[in-house]
């Protein structure tokens, strides 16, 4: 079941809020509508927690009410989605275009891979996952590109990266003796 928080949750509201969780129990919390989170409205979700055995998803958190969560240890409680900042590759150069993505030249040092499938239908997992693969791959000291963020550019999951000057991995594998 999937619950919806909205607007600001002070002390005056936190326990109606509290009320409704635990009665629902929800497993997913759609926080995009929420906009503050007090001490009072976080113990409401901790209690929550206590009433649930497996781990509660927060999902399209904005960064401000991210960063309360972060700074209190619920990241460490609940499953928390950062909302995605979206962005627009309209007027960006088209660079390279492979299997199920195009990458665009977003600035002078970064492109911007939007993946083919529309947001709705897209698989989010699958675009994180190559994200983190990419952050493993730099940490480990092998050359490679950053990845800097998911977002979502015109209606489709995307990935931004740092722009590198060179040619492509297909050109350089089809130059091998």
């Amino acid at each position: 079941m999937e619950y919806r928080l909205s607007g600001r949750i002070t002390s005056n509201d936190a326990q109606k809020t509290e009320e409704e969780l635990l009665e629902l129990l929800p497993d997913v919390i759609d926080a995009a509508q929420l906009s503050y989170i007090s001490s009072a409205g976080l113990r409401a979700l901790l209690k929550l927690s206590q009433n649930k055995t497996d781990r509660v998803v927060i999902k399209n958190v904005r960064p401000d009410v991210y960063d309360i969560f972060e700074s209190t240890g619920f990241t460490e409680i609940f499953s928390i989605e950062k909302q995605l900042r979206e962005v627009s590759a309209k007027g960006c150069k088209l660079i390279g275009k492979g299997y199920c993505a195009s990458v665009y030249r977003l600035d002078g040092e970064r492109v911007i891979k939007v993946y083919d499938a529309p947001r709705h239908s897209g698989d989010l997992s699958a675009v994180q996952r190559e994200y983190e693969i990419s952050k493993k791959v730099f940490l480990s000291g092998l050359p490679s590109i950053i990845g800097f963020e998911v977002v979502v550019c015109d209606g489709y999951y995307a990935g931004i990266y740092e722009l590198v000057d060179g040619d492509t991995m297909g050109n350089t594998i089809y130059a091998f003796p």
